[in-house]
């Protein structure tokens, strides 16, 4: 449900919003937590209200590998901030951003940063692969460096590891 609001307040002009991770219903299981650090690893912001040494130390070495892969992409949420702050576009955007095919406007699990990054994030538990839609352009997954020209909808691993699935646009 995070990815409607945050698409809802972006279009809306509300660019910098702040979705929490989790929020402050109680602990979630610790590998939807995870899941959901990696899907606001490409917010513009992070607000957790159950900090990740709260779980154990493996969730929180995950935390900081996270937060690495974060640091190494921070010049795409810069960049998408200082647009939206000339051209009033959002930051985060939904899929139909980049393509108005049939594909895109169904697609409501996946979001743009800046026009050149797509990210895919696992929001289910127990699900380590994915369905993803890539629009015009060549992609590159940064899990394997494989690369698809699109448009084209494939299926891509997503392991619980230290990154959100994204693909940067290389063309």
């Amino acid at each position: 449900s995070i990815l409607p609001v945050v698409f809802n307040f972006s279009i809306h002009g509300y660019h910098f919003n702040l979705p929490d991770i989790i929020g402050g219903n109680g602990y979630a299981d610790k590998e939807l937590y995870i899941r959901w650090m990696q899907l606001n690893q490409l917010m513009v912001s992070l607000q957790f209200s159950y900090p990740p040494w709260q779980y154990d130390k493996e969730t929180d070495d995950l935390f900081f590998e996270l937060m690495n892969v974060r640091a190494n992409l921070i010049a795409y949420l810069i960049d998408a901030c200082k647009n939206s702050c000339i051209t009033n576009e959002p930051v985060i955007c939904p899929m139909w951003w980049l393509s108005e095919s049939v594909d895109a406007l169904s697609c409501s699990d996946q979001f743009v940063v800046n026009n050149r990054l797509i990210v895919a994030p696992v929001v289910k538990k127990g699900v380590t692969s994915r369905s993803v839609f890539l629009p015009e352009g060549t992609w590159e997954y940064a899990l394997n460096r494989q690369r698809y020209c699109g448009p084209i909808k494939t299926v891509i691993d997503a392991p619980l590891i230290a990154s959100v699935p994204y693909f940067i646009r290389v063309d």
